[in-house]
């Protein structure tokens, strides 16, 4: 069906986490929120969106519109701190398990707005780092001794592109207050209301916790890129296809890098590959068991 004026223009909702503090300036963590919806009266199932490091909602506006489009409303937060509408904070580019709190908290004050959402038909879904937030969401945990030898120097922290410098600015918090840096680390950021999982070119392999994905019982598709060289599916991907139980995989083409999976310069212009991964998407969504996630 065609979308919506919703799934084009996304009701951008500013919430707010009393129970975090905010990076900068004080007062209660940002949950900059946009919902796109489909036509007609809900109860929707819903998609959790996570955007990737640096990025924002809008990048997966691409997605989200097809999501809309096959029934399903989306719920995307730009994450505080790490996100291209805020000012970049660097322990936000190193605490990645605030990024699943961040989707539970906008679920939760969304479907206190009485806006068609049905919490009981749940899916999490991320693009690179995202795409940790979403298996974290379904119990995927990381291990702190990784992040420990990440930010201590022990082991090199990777080129960031949206933050040149990042690995020193890491390095003097991790000197200042190691333990306020990574404080949650090892934390069971799951919500119980996630029942299945897209992670899209997902990120941070090395520091998973593997027994946490043995643990993992949700329906979980894996897409990663065969030229991706900022998260390289032989140690991201494929380390959540191998160790999550009721994974699914799909390797894209062998000339598919990793920021060919954000929305296109033009907005609206869908590429071939956008549309191949929203349908692979939606494939996986109408997949999922039982006739009540049937929009």
């Amino acid at each position: 069906m065609d979308p919506g004026a919703d799934a084009v223009t996304p009701l951008v909702l500013d919430f707010a986490d009393p129970e975090r503090a905010a990076w900068a300036p004080a007062g209660p963590r940002p949950l900059r929120t946009s919902l796109w919806r489909p036509r007609g009266a809900g109860p929707w199932p819903v998609v959790l969106l996570s955007h990737g490091t640096g990025g924002s909602a809008r990048s997966l506006a691409w997605l989200a519109e097809a999501v809309v489009e096959a029934g399903w409303a989306v719920l995307a937060v730009d994450h505080h701190g790490n996100t291209a509408t805020q000012d970049h904070q660097a322990a936000a580019f190193l605490r990645a398990w605030e990024r699943p709190l961040d989707l539970s908290r906008a679920l939760d004050l969304a479907v206190g707005l009485g806006l068609g959402l049905d919490a009981s038909r749940v899916v999490a879904c991320g693009f690179s780092i995202g795409g940790y937030t979403a298996a974290a969401l379904c119990g995927a945990r990381v291990s702190r001794p990784g992040f420990e030898a990440l930010v201590s120097g022990r082991i090199a922290l990777p080129p960031v592109p949206e933050y040149p410098g990042l690995a020193g600015e890491l390095r003097r918090y991790w000197e200042q207050d190691p333990d306020g840096l990574l404080a949650g680390c090892e934390a069971d950021v799951s919500d119980g209301r996630v029942q299945a999982a897209v992670l899209l070119s997902p990120g941070i392999g090395a520091l998973l916790e593997l027994e946490s994905l043995a643990r993992v019982r949700c329906p979980v598709l894996v897409v990663s890129g065969g030229a991706d060289q900022t998260t390289p599916a032989a140690t991201n991907a494929d380390v959540y296809a191998e160790h999550l139980p009721a994974a699914q995989s799909i390797r894209l083409g062998d000339q598919v890098g990793h920021y060919d999976l954000l929305d296109a310069p033009t907005p609206g212009e869908r590429t071939p590959l956008h549309r191949r991964v929203a349908h692979l998407t939606v494939q996986f969504l109408e997949s999922l068991p039982g006739a009540r996630w049937t929009p």
